[in-house]
């Protein structure tokens, strides 16, 4: 969990991020890698009525990542 406050700290990221130590998250959501190596990167990006507005899967190009999330904000939040 600290390590997602650092990097939304350091990306300035304006909405909070989800650590998930028991994983039960990433069962619910489908996201493990295969053969047992992880979890993906995955971002979904959840309205205030809990619909997903935008998925995410990048695992290499994290500066895009953010662009993409950011751009969905603006757009959701009509800017």
């Amino acid at each position: 969990m600290e390590r997602h406050q650092q990097f939304r700290q350091g990306n300035g990221l304006p909405f909070s991020l989800v650590a998930d130590p028991d994983q039960r998250i990433t069962k619910l959501y489908d996201v493990r890698r295969r053969f047992g190596l992880g979890t993906s990167r995955v971002t979904y990006v959840i309205d205030k009525a809990g619909i997903i507005r935008s998925l995410l899967h990048n695992e290499l190009r994290m500066r895009s990542h953010v662009s993409h999330v950011r751009q969905v904000l603006k757009v959701l939040q009509g800017f």
